[in-house]
């Protein structure tokens, strides 16, 4: 509990041996100095006790005990950290392999663009509109008629399309839709007496009609008096799917006639509050499956919304090479996950035992070891789903074990949730991620680093602007003629700034001239980097230097202090 210092050593000037072991023997030596500053001008009473050949000090145990606690809680969580950076870098690879399999979004992109991109005409106004522009009911059954039963049938796939003949559609036609409790013609005709005041006839429903008042009443068709009934259909993986449901087949004729009876029968009428058409697709070249949901929603002012969804997924977790390299990734994430919750309960026992740990050093940690064991196990549960074992062969036809279309709602849902989980994870990953940062350098010294680089900042920018219009002024005379986005000034300049950002891609220059390509972006892209680093290391490189110099003359200072006393 004391610190003796020998008068006529201090005296004498240290040599750089001597301050370098001074610095490694006595590292909190700077954070007490003032203490030693204040015993030195208040040793009074030790001198009137006669100690005149050896000065003794003493040391206020209590703050020596504090600086070294936060010294070792520092330490540890500069351990603790760079292995969670490991573990961290093997997880966002292993939910980059599991979010992007061979193909998702390309198959996705095309589907969506074979739906959207067609037109019908409008009998009555002849307006030419796309799915995006169905406003009424009229609309919603002249896409189906000129647009979805043409282009899925088998009879018009290799002449319309050939993203349907690679995603091949599996059996059928989907259509189901949900009614409004008290919006059907028997509860509430519109007559003279205005029986529509009446309470009992409102009513509404939402999210996707699943909610609020929903008729399951069976109704009678207009014109055929066919009895419609509401079904809840089981699937094989346990997942449930109700509403009104007819199924078309990939006959165009027969597709169509189906639809004209539909239509005459008034299947779809005020009463409809919600009404989707899905099929689903498989690739066998990528081995994905694709449901596409066609979702129109009738709100209670008569407007009718249409939404596009398309859902990617693969047919199994464990078959191909990719998944082969996604396990392994995932494997080494397992064992960095392991790692923290053993470092955890470590933090937690020495919390408990006042062992240089405190709560607030594992509450982040005990938080982010939940949620990512719930995102554990709900993968596993996604990768080992029924799913894939409920699909089956028959004919021509990819179904469901039941004998109707694939549902494919349910594994949706998992993985919308994993993923929301796993956003969630890196949020909080980038909060110990900013901790450990503020460690290392703090937001001072930061500062205090910005503050002295100024003139370097403005020549970075400076050199930046002149890469930009240097290489901007190449890219008009290479690609000014094939691409839009280069034609001019402002615009060509959002370009660079895209290309610089990783927004575009090079295939996108490949794709008009290949050999110019690589004389452009590759050069581009180097040079940008070249010109980030070099900013990264000088701004580092300066605020390390100075925090030593920093702290050698700390070292310095307090050396002299105890000389001249």
């Amino acid at each position: 509990s004391r610190l003796y210092w020998q008068g006529e050593e201090a005296s004498r000037p240290m040599s750089v041996e001597e301050d370098t072991k001074l610095q490694d023997e006595l590292c909190f030596v700077d954070d007490l100095r003032f203490s030693w500053h204040r015993d030195l001008q208040g040793d009074k009473h030790e001198e009137a006790a006669g100690r005149s050949e050896e000065d003794e000090r003493v040391v206020d145990v209590k703050r020596v005990h504090e600086v070294l606690h936060g010294k070792y809680r520092r330490a540890c969580q500069m351990r603790d950290g760079f292995i969670f950076l490991l573990f961290l870098c093997f997880y966002l690879a292993a939910v980059y392999l599991q979010s992007s399999a061979g193909g998702v979004v390309e198959v996705s992109n095309a589907l969506r663009s074979s739906f959207l991109a067609p037109t019908f005409q409008d009998p009555y106004t002849f307006d030419l509109k796309s799915y995006r522009d169905i406003t009424t009911l009229r609309d919603v059954w002249m896409w189906m008629f000129y647009v979805m039963a043409p282009l899925v049938a088998q009879t018009s796939q290799s002449a319309s399309t050939n993203v349907l003949t690679t995603n091949r559609v599996t059996k059928g036609i989907r259509l189901v839709q949900r009614r409004a409790l008290n919006a059907t013609r028997d509860k509430c005709l519109s007559s003279n007496d205005y029986l529509l005041f009446d309470g009992s006839c409102f009513g509404y429903t939402s999210s996707d009609g699943l909610q609020g008042a929903i008729s399951q009443a069976r109704f009678v068709g207009a014109t055929s008096r066919t009895a419609y009934e509401y079904e809840r259909r089981r699937y094989y993986d346990g997942s449930y799917y109700e509403g009104f449901f007819q199924e078309l087949p990939l006959v165009q004729s027969q597709a169509l006639k189906q639809l004209q009876d539909l239509q005459m029968d008034l299947w779809l009428s005020e009463a409809t509050s919600w009404f989707q058409a899905d099929l689903i697709t498989y690739n066998s070249n990528l081995n994905l499956l694709a449901s596409v949901n066609f979702k129109f929603v009738f709100k209670n002012t008569g407007e009718i919304l249409p939404h596009l969804d398309v859902f990617v997924t693969k047919v199994g977790y464990h078959w191909s090479y990719d998944d082969i390299i996604r396990q392994i990734v995932e494997s080494f994430a397992a064992l960095g996950f392991l790692y923290l919750v053993l470092q955890l309960i470590l933090r937690i026992v020495g919390c408990i035992n006042h062992q240089g740990y405190e709560l607030r050093d594992v509450g982040v940690d005990l938080l982010l070891v939940c949620f990512l064991s719930v995102s554990i196990g709900l993968w596993v549960s996604i990768v080992y789903h029924p799913f894939w074992d409920s699909l089956t062969v028959k004919g021509d036809a990819l179904v469901d074990k039941t004998g109707g279309l694939p549902y494919v709602g349910s594994v949706r849902d998992r993985l919308d949730l994993y993923f929301t989980l796993t956003s969630f994870n890196l949020l909080l990953a980038a909060g110990k991620v900013l901790g450990l940062v503020e460690l290392m350098f703090p937001e001072r010294r930061v500062v205090d680093t910005i503050q002295r680089c100024r003139l370097l900042l403005l020549q970075f920018v400076l050199v930046l602007a002149v890469v930009l219009l240097g290489f901007m002024m190449t890219a008009f005379c290479m690609f000014a003629t094939q691409l839009r986005e280069l034609s001019s000034f402002h615009t060509g300049l959002v370009a660079m700034i895209d290309f610089m950002l990783g927004n575009e891609s090079y295939w996108k220059l490949a794709n008009e001239d290949a050999v110019a390509a690589v004389f452009f972006f590759f050069p581009f892209l180097l040079l940008v980097i070249f010109v980030l680093f070099h900013l990264v290391v000088v701004l580092f490189a300066d605020g390390i230097s100075y925090e030593e110099g920093n702290h050698k003359d700390g070292v310095r200072a307090g050396a002299a202090a105890a000389a001249a006393a």
